[in-house]
Order: C-alpha cells, then structure tokens, then sequence
C-alpha cells in the first residue's frame, strides 16, 4: 500500500466533511419533528421547555429594551415581546385571529375598562398625523433647498453625486445654468 498523498487525503475530509453535514441535516430534521409532535401532543410551553433561570435570562434582556420604549407584551403563557423588532409568532397569529394588540400589553386595562381605551386610540391617530408634519415638512425644506432642476418635477441639491438625469441634460448639451432652479 502507497503512502496517501496530502491532495488525495484533503478530497477524503471533504467527501467525509460533506457526508457528514448531509446525515447532520437529516438526523435535526427527525429530531425537530418529534419536538414538535411532543409540544404538540402535551401542550408544552416556552415556560415548561425553558423555566427557571435559563427563561428568567431570557426575559431579562427584553425587558430592559422594552422599558427603553416603555410597552411590554406578553401572553400570561412564557410568550414575550418587548415592542421593538419582529413580532413574535404567537403575537402575529393572536392578532391575524382578530385580538388586539392592547390585549397583550404588560400592565394594561382589563376588558372591562375597554371603554377607556378609546381615547388612547385617538391620540394615537393624532400622534400619527404629529409625524406627518415633519415630513411634510422635509419636503418643503428639500424642495427650497434645490439648486438644479429639469422642469418635470426632478431636483437636485448640488450636493453629492449627480442624479443621472442631470448627466443626460449636460450630456445634451445644456449648460448647469440653465438647470438652475
């Protein structure tokens, strides 16, 4: 028998390497489904898979963000959301099933205070309306600050890198005076 070569034993781990990623992939498929017939079968929540401390960890950094924003949600179940980023699975599934957002908040009204929630809605609408205007008004503000302009409602600031249709018109043969606003 002949002494393998460096190349011939590097294709062996690589062949092996891949083997072993491809019986990986299907043994954590076999395994995820029978956890998911199990949580499934009894009923099983994050709290009973993951309770004590390693959940108490959990929680503890989305709260601290959440208390950044100021809103928590929960679902009295283990599920947690801190109201920044993605919303979680079982929150967008309550609320496609026709829940409310403000059911789930940490500290909110029962559903017999309910009626005093009206309110808050309407400040919300209004708080929406509030940050409209800023942006109405960056507009406005970008708008004046245009120094080019082609006539058909593109601009230019004169600041950055030349928007393409300003490339064309001097391409064209304009001058950047007469693109002037």
């Amino acid at each position: 028998m002949t002494n393998p070569t460096y190349q011939t034993l590097r294709k062996q781990i690589a062949a092996l390497e891949a083997q072993a990623a491809k019986i990986k992939s299907q043994e954590v498929a076999d395994v995820v489904g029978r956890i998911k017939e199990a949580i499934a079968a009894y009923g099983l929540t994050t709290q009973d898979l993951f309770g004590g401390k390693a959940a108490a960890a959990k929680r503890a950094k989305p709260a601290k963000a959440a208390r950044a924003q100021g809103k928590q949600y929960s679902d009295g179940q283990g599920g947690f959301w801190g109201g920044r980023g993605k919303r979680p699975q079982w929150l967008a599934s309550a609320l496609a099933a026709g829940r409310q957002l403000e059911e789930f908040l940490v500290g909110a009204m029962t559903p017999a205070a309910a009626p005093a929630a009206a309110p808050a809605r309407k400040a919300k609408a209004v708080k929406a309306a509030a940050a409209k205007k800023p942006a109405k008004k960056a507009a406005a503000k970008a708008a004046a600050a245009a120094k080019y302009t082609d006539g058909t409602g593109r601009t230019w600031t004169g600041r950055g890198r030349q928007p393409q249709w300003f490339k064309d018109a001097l391409a064209a043969g304009k001058k950047p005076e007469d693109l002037q606003a």
